[in-house]
């Protein structure tokens, strides 16, 4: 027993560095320690050094995580890209391809997205990662403004998946959806003319309701201020308030317009939607 325990001892370091093991071990301590410059320095070394290593496919997924959370989308795209093309058949192939369309997603590439969930779905019927895939989909679909199509995607989604991982968050998007669809556009005219007669209603009639009271409050103030100096017969007091009022007064009926703008942009929804996917991945 002991001649055992022995030889173990001796023969475990070599038997660690003759599988590179030691090289990934390295880098998973780095990438769980936020050190991602290190982590990619690690995974490179060990796919120079053990070019058929068990762990090769590993490596590149690794690699890709840490050049996405290291802020390098392109270098996290081609790692997952590698993965997928060099392993199409085993766990980290589904892996890369699945991953590649998540970055290109957080990162805005949508129509690239779209096509590798369709294909990872294609493929991989029954994937490792296929109800991954089946959602986030409809995620893409969704950021594409192509609603009616992401309403199907989810419906098939719960279809198939009827107590899924992701249900909850399945059933959250379709509303946002539909309220996205049935959202009544706000006229920029109406919403400066509100302004005009009552500063701070243009906002209140975009829904914007803290920067109407603020609007209201502010000019209501200084136009209190402009008949409090004429009413004590103070000139400067009723000439300077007079021209901070038109300043905000201005300020109003444009913030109401720029207001109305932003309440008919989707952009609010597809940001809510981004901030979503990266803090999943």
């Amino acid at each position: 027993m002991r001649v055992f325990l022995t030889a173990v001892f001796l023969f475990l370091p070599l038997m660690l560095h003759a599988s590179g093991d030691h090289l990934m071990n390295t880098a998973l301590r780095h990438f769980e320690r936020g050190e991602y410059y290190n982590t990619i320095t690690e995974t490179m070394r060990y796919r120079y050094l053990y070019p058929s290593g068990e762990r090769y496919g590993e490596s590149l997924i690794l690699s890709g995580m840490a050049s996405y959370r290291g802020g390098d989308n392109s270098g996290a795209i081609n790692s997952f890209q590698e993965t997928f093309n060099l392993f199409p058949d085993s766990y980290y192939g589904q892996q890369g391809l699945h991953y590649l369309g998540m970055v290109r997603l957080a990162s805005g590439s949508t129509a690239f997205a779209l096509n590798n969930f369709l294909e990872y779905n294609y493929i991989y019927k029954e994937g490792y990662f296929y109800e991954d895939s089946l959602f986030y989909l409809c995620l893409a679909r969704a950021l594409s403004e192509d609603y009616n199509e992401a309403q199907n995607a989810i419906g098939y989604y719960r279809e198939i998946f009827p107590e899924g991982s992701y249900t909850d968050r399945a059933i959250s998007l379709s509303n946002k959806i539909k309220y996205e669809q049935e959202k009544v556009q706000k006229s920029p005219l109406k919403a400066a003319v509100a302004s005009a007669l009552v500063p701070g209603l243009g906002y209140v009639y975009t829904e914007n309701y803290m920067l109407g009271l603020f609007s209201f409050a502010t000019n209501g103030l200084f136009i209190y201020l402009i008949y409090d100096g004429y009413r004590k017969k103070n000139n400067f007091q009723m000439i300077f308030f007079s021209l901070v009022e038109l300043s905000f007064y201005n300020y109003a009926i444009m913030g109401s317009i720029k207001s109305a703008y932003d309440y008919n942009d989707s952009g609010s929804f597809k940001r809510e939607l981004v901030l979503g996917i990266k803090k999943q991945f």
